[in-house]
């Protein structure tokens, strides 16, 4: 909780100039701005699963560590140097933390307050999140206002930094590998891709939907 404010801020103060940073400092056409979002949107699919089953059976605190960690590298990736190979390095980079961190932290917080205790504090979180995000924000524009690529790095150092403070503050006492049963494999998400196109095609609208949403993901990474 102490870094749900921390991690807002770090994410808001990188990224809030990162468009213009790709677009007139790296000069990033359309086409390389498209596939360095792509680069990240893949490294995020591919890796969902594989660091997944880190946080079920290995630690969910190593798989949080790590990501953060892993985060704070690309964004440091993005802003050392303003080329199209450093900024979809740290696209990927940041893609893999991504993972590392999803669901993890909220499972960690799960295992360690029981069920019952976390559901309150998941909303707290999500609201300390907003608030960092606001305040990192403005701070990024004043970075940027004198060096833009100092978001990007203000924002991975801030990550890194969070990550090694996880290192010897964060407990786990209530993990438990997960069942054979719950665990997820490969087969995982197409499982669940072809089950939900099943579902989807039997109602129209939800195929509209989905195929807006996939048009705007796709053209929105030019912008």
């Amino acid at each position: 909780m102490r870094l749900a404010g921390l991690s807002g801020f770090a994410n808001a103060a990188g990224l809030v100039l990162y468009a213009y940073y790709a677009v007139r400092v790296a000069g990033l056409s359309p086409l390389e701005l498209v596939l360095a979002g792509t680069v990240l949107e893949l490294a995020a699919f591919l890796f969902e699963i594989p660091t997944g089953v880190v946080a079920d059976l290995i630690s969910r605190r190593l798989s949080v560590v790590v990501g953060y960690l892993l985060v704070g590298l690309g964004f440091l990736l993005m802003g050392a140097a303003p080329t199209f190979l450093a900024i979809a390095g740290g696209q990927f980079v940041w893609g893999v933390g991504f993972t590392f961190v999803s669901g993890a932290r909220e499972a960690w917080l799960a295992d360690e307050v029981g069920d019952d205790a976390a559901g309150p504090l998941y909303p707290a979180f999500a609201r300390r999140r907003q608030v960092g995000a606001l305040l990192g924000g403005f701070v990024g524009v004043g970075i940027g206002w004198w060096w833009t690529a100092g978001t990007l790095l203000t924002g991975g150092v801030l990550y890194a930094a969070a990550g090694v403070y996880l290192m010897f503050v964060m407990t786990e006492r209530g993990f438990a590998p997960a069942p054979r049963e719950g665990r997820a494999n490969w087969r995982t998400p197409f499982e669940q891709a072809s089950a939900g196109l099943r579902a989807a095609r039997a109602r129209p609208v939800v195929v509209t939907a989905l195929l807006t949403t996939l048009l705007m993901g796709a053209s929105s990474e030019s912008f």
